[in-house]
């Protein structure tokens, strides 16, 4: 085991516990956006709650996007090290 191992794993835990946080928020926003009262703004606001509500949600599909990219970095740098840790055992 490499010593980078352990705090690329730290790492990695946080960026699930930040996917699944993101997920549990889409999954609200996307309750909420079926409500048919945000179709109307009775205030005069330039966006319709619902609208601001898509854009929260397209925010959040982008910042999931992210996240994968994360992971995939993530796994890249857990190659890297163990393929330093196999180099330094090899000598």
């Amino acid at each position: 085991m490499s010593t980078l191992d352990e705090p690329i794993d730290r790492l990695y835990d946080d960026i699930l516990a930040f996917q699944r946080r993101t997920i549990e928020i889409e999954r609200d926003y996307r309750e909420l956006a079926q409500r048919d009262d945000l179709a109307v703004d009775t205030l005069g606001a330039e966006t319709t709650p619902a609208e601001c509500i898509a854009q929260v949600s397209e925010a959040l599909i982008t910042m999931r996007k992210y996240l994968d990219a994360a992971e995939e970095a993530r796994s890249n740098a857990k190659r890297a090290a163990a393929r330093l840790f196999i180099d330094r055992s090899a000598r």
